[in-house]
């Protein structure tokens, strides 16, 4: 039996569609998950896009606080 390993590399799993990467980097950042938004501008910096905010996202709370 030949137990040879595949020699092509797995597809990578990381997301590539610019509009759905830049939901995740908003999301990301409202609710303060700085890992997930630094992940996020990461992949939209592979993809030749660079987010800059101008101001602080107000979280859910202040939010729904000022309703």
């Amino acid at each position: 039996m030949n137990s040879k390993k595949n020699s092509h590399p797995q597809d990578d799993p990381r997301p590539d569609s610019p509009p759905f990467l830049l939901a995740i980097l908003v999301a990301a950042r409202k609710t303060g998950d700085e890992l997930l938004e630094s992940l996020a501008r990461d992949w939209l910096a592979e993809q030749g896009i660079h987010v800059v905010f101008t101001d602080q996202l107000e979280s859910t709370e202040e939010t729904n606080r000022d309703r």
